[in-house]
Protein backbone atom coordinates (compact mmCIF):
# COMPACT_ATOMS: atom_id res chain seq x y z
CA UNK A 1 0.00 0.00 0.00
CA UNK A 2 1.41 3.43 -1.52
CA UNK A 3 0.99 6.15 1.59
CA UNK A 4 -1.16 8.53 -1.12
CA UNK A 5 -3.12 5.25 -0.81
CA UNK A 6 -2.74 5.27 2.86
CA UNK A 7 -3.87 8.97 3.85
CA UNK A 8 -6.06 10.07 0.73
CA UNK A 9 -9.70 10.51 1.74
CA UNK A 10 -8.60 9.52 5.00
CA UNK A 11 -12.54 8.94 5.95
CA UNK A 12 -11.41 5.53 8.00
CA UNK A 13 -8.80 5.31 11.00
CA UNK A 14 -7.33 2.94 13.36
CA UNK A 15 -6.10 3.20 16.37
CA UNK A 16 -5.27 1.30 19.58
CA UNK A 17 -6.42 2.65 22.75
CA UNK A 18 -7.44 2.42 26.27
CA UNK A 19 -11.24 3.11 26.00
CA UNK A 20 -12.65 4.21 30.26
CA UNK A 21 -15.93 2.65 31.25
CA UNK A 22 -19.08 5.28 32.08
CA UNK A 23 -17.91 6.35 35.58
CA UNK A 24 -14.08 7.22 34.56
CA UNK A 25 -16.01 9.10 31.57
CA UNK A 26 -18.15 11.08 33.78
CA UNK A 27 -15.28 11.79 36.49
CA UNK A 28 -13.39 13.00 33.12
CA UNK A 29 -16.24 15.46 32.18
CA UNK A 30 -16.95 16.86 35.67
CA UNK A 31 -13.17 17.78 35.70
CA UNK A 32 -13.47 19.28 32.71
CA UNK A 33 -16.19 21.47 34.10
CA UNK A 34 -13.85 22.00 37.32
CA UNK A 35 -10.79 22.82 35.66
CA UNK A 36 -10.53 26.91 35.04
CA UNK A 37 -7.83 25.77 32.57
CA UNK A 38 -10.24 23.87 30.53
CA UNK A 39 -13.32 24.90 31.09
CA UNK A 40 -14.04 27.24 28.75
CA UNK A 41 -10.89 26.58 26.12
CA UNK A 42 -11.97 25.52 22.67
CA UNK A 43 -14.69 23.09 21.27
CA UNK A 44 -15.46 20.36 23.92
CA UNK A 45 -14.84 16.72 22.94
CA UNK A 46 -17.80 14.36 23.52
CA UNK A 47 -17.26 12.01 26.48
CA UNK A 48 -18.49 9.23 24.51
CA UNK A 49 -15.09 9.65 22.52
CA UNK A 50 -12.68 9.94 25.48
CA UNK A 51 -10.04 7.75 25.03
CA UNK A 52 -5.75 7.95 25.54
CA UNK A 53 -4.15 6.31 22.07
CA UNK A 54 -2.06 3.98 22.41
CA UNK A 55 -0.71 3.69 18.55
CA UNK A 56 -2.45 5.37 15.31
CA UNK A 57 -1.79 3.29 12.98
CA UNK A 58 -3.28 5.72 9.71
CA UNK A 59 -6.34 6.58 7.65
CA UNK A 60 -7.19 5.48 4.58
CA UNK A 61 -10.07 5.87 1.80
CA UNK A 62 -11.60 2.83 2.43
CA UNK A 63 -11.13 0.70 5.94
CA UNK A 64 -8.13 -1.54 5.44
CA UNK A 65 -9.27 -5.39 5.92
CA UNK A 66 -5.53 -6.53 5.69
CA UNK A 67 -4.33 -3.94 8.67
CA UNK A 68 -7.10 -4.78 10.70
CA UNK A 69 -6.24 -8.48 10.74
CA UNK A 70 -3.16 -8.15 11.02
CA UNK A 71 -3.50 -5.55 14.15
CA UNK A 72 -6.06 -8.12 15.88
CA UNK A 73 -3.63 -10.41 15.38
CA UNK A 74 -0.64 -8.63 17.32
CA UNK A 75 -2.83 -7.33 19.78
CA UNK A 76 -4.07 -10.93 20.71
CA UNK A 77 -0.33 -11.71 21.30
CA UNK A 78 0.37 -9.35 24.15
CA UNK A 79 0.35 -10.63 27.81
CA UNK A 80 0.02 -7.62 30.00
CA UNK A 81 -1.24 -6.74 33.54
CA UNK A 82 -3.56 -5.19 34.49
CA UNK A 83 -2.95 -1.33 35.77
CA UNK A 84 -4.30 1.41 37.93
CA UNK A 85 -3.87 5.32 35.89
CA UNK A 86 -4.39 8.55 38.27
CA UNK A 87 -5.77 11.34 36.06
CA UNK A 88 -4.27 14.29 37.96
CA UNK A 89 -3.42 16.88 35.19
CA UNK A 90 -4.70 19.19 32.73
CA UNK A 91 -2.70 21.15 29.81
CA UNK A 92 -2.30 21.73 25.89
CA UNK A 93 -0.07 20.90 23.14
CA UNK A 94 1.82 24.01 22.35
CA UNK A 95 0.81 24.46 18.60
CA UNK A 96 -1.79 21.39 18.18
CA UNK A 97 -4.73 23.55 19.73
CA UNK A 98 -6.02 20.48 21.89
CA UNK A 99 -6.53 20.69 25.44
CA UNK A 100 -6.19 17.66 27.91
CA UNK A 101 -6.29 15.32 30.79
CA UNK A 102 -3.71 13.17 31.41
CA UNK A 103 -1.94 10.70 33.82
CA UNK A 104 0.92 11.04 35.93
CA UNK A 105 3.76 8.37 34.62
CA UNK A 106 2.73 4.61 35.17
CA UNK A 107 4.51 1.73 34.27
CA UNK A 108 1.58 -0.70 33.48
CA UNK A 109 0.92 1.84 30.54
CA UNK A 110 4.17 2.45 29.24
CA UNK A 111 4.54 -1.37 29.25
CA UNK A 112 1.40 -1.92 27.21
CA UNK A 113 2.50 0.79 25.38
CA UNK A 114 5.98 -0.85 24.86
CA UNK A 115 4.54 -4.04 24.49
CA UNK A 116 1.66 -3.22 21.73
CA UNK A 117 4.28 -1.24 19.88
CA UNK A 118 6.71 -4.47 19.41
CA UNK A 119 3.93 -7.12 18.05
CA UNK A 120 2.91 -4.17 15.49
CA UNK A 121 6.68 -4.32 14.53
CA UNK A 122 6.22 -7.59 14.37
CA UNK A 123 3.47 -8.52 12.70
CA UNK A 124 4.72 -5.84 9.85
CA UNK A 125 2.08 -3.27 10.87
CA UNK A 126 2.91 0.55 10.39
CA UNK A 127 2.07 3.08 12.60
CA UNK A 128 3.08 7.38 13.40
CA UNK A 129 5.89 6.89 15.51
CA UNK A 130 5.42 9.13 18.52
CA UNK A 131 8.56 9.88 20.76
CA UNK A 132 8.08 10.00 23.81
CA UNK A 133 4.74 8.93 24.94
CA UNK A 134 2.57 11.07 25.94
CA UNK A 135 -0.62 9.43 26.88
CA UNK A 136 -3.82 11.91 27.06
CA UNK A 137 -7.23 12.35 26.93
CA UNK A 138 -7.91 15.03 24.50
CA UNK A 139 -11.53 16.55 25.87
CA UNK A 140 -10.70 20.10 23.64
CA UNK A 141 -10.48 21.09 20.48
CA UNK A 142 -10.00 24.42 18.51
CA UNK A 143 -8.29 25.89 21.71
CA UNK A 144 -6.57 29.47 20.91
CA UNK A 145 -3.76 30.47 22.83
CA UNK A 146 -1.56 28.60 25.32
CA UNK A 147 -2.32 26.03 27.73
CA UNK A 148 0.10 25.93 30.82
CA UNK A 149 -0.31 22.62 32.93
CA UNK A 150 -2.16 22.24 36.17
CA UNK A 151 -3.75 20.20 38.80
CA UNK A 152 -7.28 18.79 38.58
CA UNK A 153 -8.56 16.62 41.46
CA UNK A 154 -7.43 13.12 40.91
CA UNK A 155 -9.42 10.69 38.79
CA UNK A 156 -8.93 6.80 39.36
CA UNK A 157 -8.94 5.06 36.18
CA UNK A 158 -8.55 0.84 36.64
CA UNK A 159 -6.81 -0.56 33.16
CA UNK A 160 -8.28 -3.96 32.79
CA UNK A 161 -8.10 -4.01 28.60
CA UNK A 162 -7.25 -2.18 25.40
CA UNK A 163 -9.24 -1.44 22.26
CA UNK A 164 -9.14 -1.46 18.27
CA UNK A 165 -10.58 2.19 17.21
CA UNK A 166 -12.20 2.40 13.98
CA UNK A 167 -13.07 6.27 13.12
CA UNK A 168 -14.96 7.00 10.62
CA UNK A 169 -18.01 9.36 9.39
CA UNK A 170 -17.51 11.48 13.02
CA UNK A 171 -18.01 8.17 14.92
CA UNK A 172 -15.60 5.73 17.00
CA UNK A 173 -16.90 2.09 17.01
CA UNK A 174 -14.79 0.03 18.82
CA UNK A 175 -13.74 -3.18 16.65
CA UNK A 176 -11.52 -5.28 18.76
CA UNK A 177 -11.13 -5.77 23.12
CA UNK A 178 -8.47 -7.50 24.62
CA UNK A 179 -8.31 -8.00 28.22
CA UNK A 180 -5.21 -7.26 30.34
CA UNK A 181 -4.04 -10.09 32.40
CA UNK A 182 -0.65 -11.15 34.33
CA UNK A 183 1.75 -13.13 32.00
Amino acid sequence: MTDRSRHAGAGHRLFFGLWPGDEVRAALAQALDASALLRDAGRRVSPAKYHITLHFLGGWATLPHDVLERASGAAATLRCAPFHLVVERAGGFHGARVGWLAPSGNSGLDALWSDLRRALDEAGVRYRAHEPFAPHVTVARNVRGRLEEASVDPISWPVEDFVLVHSHDGRYDIVGCWPLAPR
